[in-house]
């Protein structure tokens, strides 16, 4: 029997860095609010669609309070990728790259989320 040794992708790998920099290694430990204490995020909850912004070096994350909790840890996850990984105004860009920031957005969410 042959036994199947799973390599991460370069994603799932820089998830896994990113949860054992914050010192997260059980699924109970999955936090918005503690995860964006520990990356000196701002968080907001606000009746509007969520997003992330950011003023002088400092960032902020809003998520829109209407959603479930489950929806608010997905649009957190896809919010925080943009965070980490797409610095540039989105209006400077053209529409076919910013579909492409927001599916990998959506798929870093898809992982983040849902790892442990």
């Amino acid at each position: 029997m042959h036994s199947i040794n799973y390599q991460l992708t370069p994603l799932e790998q820089s998830i896994k860095d990113l949860y054992q920099s914050l010192s997260i290694s059980e699924p109970h430990q999955l936090d918005m609010i503690d995860i964006a204490s520990k990356l000196n995020i701002w968080l907001h909850f606000a009746d509007i669609t969520s997003t992330v912004i950011e003023r002088n070096g400092v960032y902020s994350i809003i998520i829109d309070r209407r959603l479930t909790r489950q929806q608010q840890w997905q649009d957190f996850g896809h919010e925080l990728f943009h965070m980490l990984r797409h610095s540039e105004n989105k209006l400077m860009l053209s529409a076919s790259i910013v579909q492409l920031q927001e599916a990998q957005a959506t798929n870093f969410a898809f992982h983040f989320c849902s790892c442990s």
